[in-house]
């Protein structure tokens, strides 16, 4: 019932997930046999594959790398503090190939000697039966790759080759051994010499470079806490105690190393020091001698006291000028002002004027002009006392002039003496300024060449203090161990996981990519996929090619195949007005080889087993009938279709029974005609298919391949229904475009889709039940 039900769905451009699941599932086989495998080679991997072990020590970095003592004493000095090194940084120095190397050297890791076991060989480390010394420098031996083997015969005698399975040379312990590039010398290891004697040595010498890059690469180093001080070193070896010894020796090289650099920087920071103390001591002198030098040539003892009195000379005098000024301004004013006076008149004081006898004749003066200018009041201008009193004033007049004259000459001569003081005092008042600039100048740079020369000494003293307590700045937490007895590699867990997930992976990555890459199509689902506007009727299942055709009363998943066909095609004929006469029924391909012979006779077989009476034509006139569809040997293949166009046999003669046990004819296809197209374009086509409609309930109609010939198309016409058959795993999912084509033109009648030849496992849920169902009533 599924199959009817889906026949118009028309749903399946949608992606189905559960059919995505479905076609993994159905290979699940390849599934289990793929993880099987890879389970089975991962045991053999683990079983023969040599193990390493991880070791590992806790270090703790006891000062900030950033600084050392001997940097230190400058981080108070602006420009000078270090921003170098973190812990970082500390990192990469302790894994830098330099390191590494003096490792290398120190170990003779660059020397390997391994022992055959039944499978693998298994390294020696620190029990060598034999140890060899090259009379060639180490930097030669350091750059060599060689491989040779030793095979101890007894305490005295071994045998030397390049080659494992060759024979090689005898040689006495101590004798000399040419090798390629320097001669050898072997001398047996007194402690593990005797459990060695007649096995083989392989030992193996590798540049110390190329060693050094293996184990800078795979040792890591790491803060067990992010901004911690403390670190993490692990690494992983096949030999326990050599992973060990690595980690151990490289801690300690670093920790000598750092004390070594720290002395190295202690001495240069001493002798730098030393250098610039001397420097400056002597810069420091000339300053000195510098300030001596100027203030001798420039007379200064001290500046700020000498400014003062520049400044009180200078105010003073500045005093005295004015003073002066303004007395030579007075007299000169009592000059113009007598020369101006035409009659004896009281004259003005003299106020400031520093010379007595002109205020003495100045005061007589005004005495004598009182004395006129009263007696003026009882007498005339010409009384003899009053004629004397004017020759008197005259005289004093002419004294004061006389006077006044030489007050104004002197005063002249004192304002400019005032004036070149004040000059002079005024130059070396402008002078102190710059001489001050100067002088500070000179005490500026004394005093940081002081402080910098005190400065130098205490850091000198502080050097010498840290280059005596130098200390390296690292610090052994844990020393190195083997924390898990369990080897880091190879890791069973995680192996076993991912040849687990690898095991599933890999067929579905093959399954994957076959269908990304096949276009061919499988089953019902790729069909409807592409052509979903085509009715889907059944998907027919693969058989045996020793059985072709079902039988009466058949219970095998074809006949079910057929007989849901049969169910679906009623359904479909049901829907529609039937007309009167049998229903005729195409079958046809896109091309030939898709199986539309096989399912012709099949649908036929499986009508008349339904009591209905069926003929089946062989339509495809350019092909032969195969014998393998012909059920009964009694049937003459060349008595058919070709023949009844030809006109050579009647539709009764051509028509044969096809099976005893089957109300089912047959007309074959007949002798291959020479223009099969032109015979089925004729009258008598039409004649056939009128006539035999009348007397069967259903015409088959095995047509040819209707993309490669027209025969089909040509009698389409005469089709109540059209079967278009494809194959799985034969026909290309572009090919379906042919059959859409047709159904979009209406070219071929009520197009329905088959699927032929579909294996089990693509088989849709519905068929698979039916098979089951069917195994079981056998």
């Amino acid at each position: 019932m599924n199959n009817k039900i889906d026949l118009n769905s028309g749903n399946y451009n949608r992606t189905n997930f559960q059919e995505i699941i479905r076609r993994y599932v159905q290979h699940w086989k390849w599934f289990l046999l793929s993880v099987i495998t890879l389970i089975v080679l991962t045991y053999l991997y683990i079983r023969y594959a040599t193990p390493q072990y991880g070791a590992s020590a806790t270090v703790m970095m006891t000062e900030d790398p950033s600084s050392s003592p001997e940097m230190a004493i400058f981080e108070d000095l602006e420009g000078f503090n270090s921003n170098a090194e973190k812990i970082e940084d500390e990192i990469q120095i302790m894994k830098s190939r330099s390191l590494m190397t003096e490792v290398v050297k120190k170990l003779a890791l660059n020397y390997q000697y391994y022992i055959s076991g039944r499978v693998k060989e298994t390294e020696i480390y620190k029990s060598s039966p034999i140890k060899i010394n090259f009379l060639e420098s180490d930097l030669v031996i350091d750059k060599s790759y060689f491989d040779f083997y030793i095979e101890i015969k007894s305490e005295t005698n071994l045998v030397y080759s390049t080659n494992k399975d060759e024979e090689g040379k005898s040689f006495a312990f101590g004798q000399d051994i040419p090798t390629p590039f320097s001669t050898m010398v072997i001398v047996p290891n007194a402690d593990n010499f005797d459990s060695y004697i007649g096995k083989k040595v392989r030992v193996s010498i590798t540049p110390v470079n190329q060693v050094a890059d293996y184990y800078t690469t795979n040792i890591i180093i790491q803060p067990t806490l992010k901004g911690s001080n403390v670190l993490e070193i692990t690494l992983s070896d096949r030999v326990k105690e050599k992973a060990i010894d690595i980690i151990n020796t490289l801690i300690y090289i670093y920790s000598e190393r750092s004390i070594e650099e720290k002395s190295r920087i202690a001495k240069k920071t001493a002798s730098f020091i030393n250098e610039r103390i001397q420097f400056i001591a002597g810069g420091l002198s000339e300053i000195d001698s510098s300030a001596v030098t100027f203030k001798s040539t420039n007379r200064l003892t001290n500046i700020a006291s000498e400014t003062d009195i520049y400044l009180n000379a200078s105010s003073e005098a500045q005093q005295q000028l004015n003073a002066a000024a303004t007395e030579l301004n007075m007299v000169n004013y009592m000059k113009d002002y007598l020369k101006e006076q035409d009659s004896p008149d009281v004259l003005p004081a003299l106020v400031g004027l520093s010379d007595p006898t002109i205020n003495e004749v100045l005061a007589n003066y005004n005495e004598l002009v009182l004395e006129r200018q009263r007696l003026l009041k009882s007498s005339s201008e010409k009384h003899p006392v009053i004629v004397n009193l004017d020759q008197q004033l005259k005289s004093l007049k002419q004294t004061m002039v006389t006077g006044l004259n030489n007050i104004s000459n002197t005063l002249n001569i004192r304002v400019d003496n005032l004036r070149n003081q004040e000059s002079r005092i005024n130059s070396k008042i402008y002078t102190v300024p710059g001489k001050e600039k100067r002088l500070r100048d000179i005490q500026r740079e004394q005093g940081i060449k002081e402080s910098l020369y005190l400065y130098l000494l205490q850091k000198r003293e502080e050097a010498a203090i840290a280059s005596a307590s130098v200390s390296p700045n690292i610090r052994i937490i844990d020393p190195a161990i083997i924390k898990n007895t369990i080897p880091v590699y190879p890791n069973q867990k995680v192996i076993y996981v991912a040849s687990l997930v690898l095991g599933f992976i890999i067929p579905f990555l093959v399954i994957y990519l076959n269908d990304l890459f096949n276009t061919e199509i499988h089953n019902k689902e790729d069909v409807v996929k592409i052509a979903d506007n085509i009715p889907f009727l059944a998907e027919i299942p693969k058989i045996k090619k020793d059985k072709l055709l079902i039988e009466k009363n058949d219970r095998s998943v074809l006949a079910e195949s057929f007989r849901i066909l049969r169910t679906n095609l009623d359904y479909f004929i049901s829907a529609k007005s039937k007309k009167e006469g049998g229903e005729v029924i195409f079958v046809t391909s896109t091309i030939s080889g898709e199986g539309k012979s096989f399912v012709s006779c099949n649908l036929a077989l499986t009508l008349a087993y339904s009591h209905k009476k069926v003929l089946l034509i062989r339509a495809d006139i350019r092909k032969a009938d195969h014998k393998n569809y012909l059920k009964d040997s009694q049937i003459n293949p060349l008595k058919g279709l070709a023949e009844y166009l030809y006109g050579k046999y009647s539709v009764e003669e051509v028509i044969q029974p096809f099976a005893d046990d089957a109300s089912l004819d047959i007309i074959t296809s007949g002798q291959l005609p020479p223009n099969p197209a032109e015979l089925l374009m004729t009258d008598k086509t039409d004649k056939l298919f009128k006539k035999v409609s009348k007397d069967y309930d259903f015409i088959i109609v095995d047509t040819a391949p209707s993309m490669l010939v027209t025969d089909t198309l040509l009698i389409s016409q005469f089709a109540d229904r059209t079967i278009y058959v494809c194959r799985s795993a034969y026909t290309d999912k572009r090919l379906l475009s042919f059959p859409i084509e047709l159904k979009e033109n209406s070219k071929l009648k009520g197009m329905m889709m088959v699927i032929n030849d579909v294996k089990e496992t693509n088989f849709g849920y519905g068929n698979k039940y039916g098979r089951a169902y069917g195994k079981k009533g056998k």
